[in-house]
């Protein structure tokens, strides 16, 4: 499981699970990127409790109520960002990045081939500089198509497709 699926079902932010992986939080690498083991981290976090319990670590109740308030003016301040809609649901977010580097990608890559006959026929370091000021004004073009598309999406328009 990922750290944003353990945060998710366990209600804790992605700092709280880093400073527990510091604590011992059993955690496995795959692809340079953590991954959790749901019977291996809540077998960890009983053990990790019982040992505060028994240390006399745990949080007194002032401590506990203050943490409580805290929690409840996040918990209000995100219900009245999600109202104004200032908030993008974290798979929608995921879907409309991966569009967006997906279509940035093609955009330019179909930019960069209609060059490539002209990067064959260069002779000089002059006309190697006058093409990469082509390329880049049609690159350039190109991120301009994706903004607009984005600023329609943004808008309520749809998609990305043009």
């Amino acid at each position: 499981m990922s750290l944003t699926e353990l945060c998710t079902l366990l209600h804790y932010t992605a700092e709280w699970v880093r400073t527990w992986r510091k604590a011992g939080l059993p955690t496995r690498m795959e692809n340079g990127r953590p991954r959790f083991v749901v019977a291996e981290v809540v077998e960890w976090l009983r053990d990790h409790e019982r040992e505060e319990a028994r240390r006399g670590d745990s949080p007194t109740e002032s401590q506990e109520r203050s943490r409580k308030l805290r929690a409840d003016a996040d918990y209000r301040e995100l219900q009245i960002k999600e109202r104004r809609r200032d908030l993008v649901p974290a798979v929608d977010f995921d879907e409309v990045v991966e569009e967006i580097a997906t279509t940035l990608a093609s955009v330019s890559a179909g930019q960069l081939q209609s060059f490539e006959r002209d990067m064959l026929q260069l002779k000089t370091p002059a006309e190697a500089r006058r093409l990469t000021e082509r390329m880049h004004a049609a690159l350039m073009e190109g991120a301009k198509k994706v903004s607009h598309r984005l600023r329609r999406l943004a808008a309520g328009g749809g998609g990305m497709a043009a």
